[in-house]
């Protein structure tokens, strides 16, 4: 009965967010028009096309994993919406898993192998298992920490704000656009610090790209991060998120 529901809601979600077919369509518009744009400046270059294609999975990791499950997520704190939830038979953690359902299922996982797919066969996939590696640390990395936002956070006001600000921290500081291994000191240390640049290090490392830095150090260092953010995403629905939700009978 409970993955029943799980997936009524999930249908529910889906019908609510496409009726306004505007958003989808904008939604998928920005990282096909970068796709696009990666495959004409590359000029045939299969290092240029590589890098592209890595970068435009992390940024196809931001939006959807990040953004648009953050955004989702922090609609339920909304005192028109909040209504409807609260009359629904399930908890808040099923709530919560029907809407990274939506994201990672449906929405982020198409264009993730579909520019897996253009990368195999355009550049080849050198280390498969480093390769998928790296895409199970970015959505291990963005899920927890879109979730933990928009609890954390509430209004969705002020949810895009941060969201703003983070894009420009976690996607332009970070060598997603570019090659970590031609960027020099004093610069490359700080996006080290980036966790993203070790998603694009390690994706770039399973198709054949080395940037400088070990990639088995970068899957030490989000294996620590991932599971820190898991482990504080876990604390604070402890916590109580939405009170109202959780204790009714």
């Amino acid at each position: 009965m409970r993955l029943r529901a799980l997936f009524l809601m999930m249908g529910f979600f889906l019908r609510t967010y496409m009726e306004n077919w505007l958003y989808f369509l904008m939604l998928y518009l920005v990282p096909l028009t970068y796709l696009v744009v990666v495959f004409v400046m590359a000029q045939g270059s299969l290092e240029a096309l590589a890098t592209g294609l890595t970068g435009f999975v992390v940024m196809v990791g931001y939006q959807y994993l990040l953004q648009t499950s953050a955004s989702f997520i922090s609609n339920m704190f909304e005192p028109q919406i909040f209504e409807t939830y609260y009359l629904m038979p399930l908890s808040f953690p099923e709530i919560i898993a029907s809407f990274i359902a939506v994201t990672v299922l449906l929405i982020s996982m198409p264009p993730v192998v579909l520019c897996s797919q253009a990368l195999a066969w355009t550049v080849g996939i050198v280390d498969v298992p480093v390769y998928l590696a790296g895409i199970v640390f970015m959505y291990a990395f963005f899920v927890p920490l879109a979730v933990l936002l928009a609890v954390t956070v509430k209004r969705t006001m002020t949810l895009n704000s941060i969201l703003s600000f983070s894009a420009f921290v976690l996607i332009i500081a970070s060598p997603v656009f570019y090659r970590l291994l031609y960027v020099t000191e004093p610069y490359r240390a700080p996006l080290l610090l980036n966790p993203l640049t070790h998603i694009v290090v390690v994706l770039r490392s399973g198709s054949g790209l080395q940037e400088g830095f070990p990639a088995v150090s970068s899957i030490v260092l989000l294996t620590l991060i991932s599971s820190a953010l898991w482990v504080l995403l876990s604390y604070k629905l402890r916590g109580g998120v939405f009170t109202i939700i959780e204790k009714r009978s």
